[in-house]
């Protein structure tokens, strides 16, 4: 919008100049029409607020352009990296871990030959073995370690228990939960060996445990 002096122009001849000054006014110098013939000045101010109000106002209330596309927020979250989980089943090596659904189970070591304490048995053989209860109970029962689940298995695909001998002789030391074993609670870790009656000269290759409560075997290769 401009705002003008009280004397309002109906014309402007072509060949008028425009002059603009640094107080935001400008200057129309045009040929007189009175007897004189000296150019009238008329001073013709812009009022910047009143041009900026029209110009807003014309948009129809709405500051949002036509060709304007709605703006998308993308959130992307960093998983934290898995560790890895123990094994559902299967052959492992020896230090890893079974995950059996109750228990988590680890065949730690292997020794091929131990001091024999039993007269009617020729080789032993023992497994260090670890177990960490997951549950308190097993199919309603409360959850009790033994030897019983355990095997050893020699290269010809022979199989040996343990001695079966509950007292009396020695065992390597710390020793796992014999019959008629021990209850575990959730959290609660046992670790010891297990010792089998192994044949004379036979290559032992692996440690099997085989519960009816697991979802089947597992087998550590020595």
């Amino acid at each position: 919008m401009l705002a003008t002096s009280a004397t309002s122009l109906k014309s402007r001849p072509a060949d008028h100049i425009a002059n603009r000054t640094t107080q935001g006014e400008v200057h129309l110098l045009m040929p007189a029409y009175g007897p004189s013939m000296r150019p009238l000045r008329v001073t013709t101010t812009f009022v910047a607020a009143g041009v900026l109000t029209t110009a807003l106002s014309g948009c129809g209330g709405s500051t949002e352009s036509a060709g304007s596309a709605p703006l998308a927020t993308v959130t992307v979250t960093a998983s934290p990296k898995a560790k890895p989980q123990p094994k559902q089943s299967g052959v492992l090596k020896l230090g890893q871990t079974a995950d059996v659904g109750f228990a988590q189970i680890t065949a730690l070591e292997v020794r091929p030959d131990v001091p024999v304490d039993y007269d009617q048995q020729k080789r032993w053989s023992s497994v260090l073995v670890r177990t960490c209860a997951t549950a308190d109970k097993v199919e309603g029962e409360p959850l009790v370690l033994t030897w019983f689940p355990w095997t050893v298995n020699d290269r010809q695909d022979g199989v040996y228990q343990i001695t079966g001998v509950t007292g009396g002789v020695s065992y390597p030391v710390p020793t796992y939960p014999t019959d008629p074993g021990q209850r575990v609670v959730k959290g609660q870790c046992v670790k010891g060996w297990i010792t089998f009656n192994v044949a004379p000269g036979a290559k032992l290759k692996s440690v099997t445990y085989t519960s009816d409560s697991a979802p089947r075997p597992v087998t550590w290769q020595f």
